[in-house]
C-alpha cells in the first residue's frame, strides 16, 4: 500500500476540545451583554484558534452549514 495523500487538518480530539470550551461559555445565558460585547470577548480566542488550527484546512473548523470566515 502506497501513501499518496496527506491532508493536514484539525484533529477530532482538538475539535472536540474547542467545542467543549465554547459550550462552557454558556453564551445562551449571556443576556446582559450586547453582541458587540460578546464579539469583543470571543473574537480574540476564536481568531487564535483559526490561525493555529486553520493554517492548512480552514473549512474543517467551520460548521457544516456554510459559515464564511475571512482569511
Amino acid at each position: 500500500m502506497n501513501f499518496t495523500n496527506f491532508l493536514p487538518a484539525i484533529s477530532k480530539k482538538a475539535l472536540k476540545k474547542i467545542s467543549g470550551e465554547v459550550r462552557s461559555w454558556r453564551l445562551h445565558l449571556r443576556i446582559g451583554l450586547t453582541f458587540a460585547e460578546l464579539a469583543r470577548r470571543i473574537n480574540p480566542i476564536v481568531r487564535g484558534w483559526m490561525q493555529y488550527y486553520g493554517a492548512f484546512y480552514r473549512s474543517e473548523l467551520l460548521p457544516p452549514y456554510g459559515v464564511s470566515v475571512p482569511a
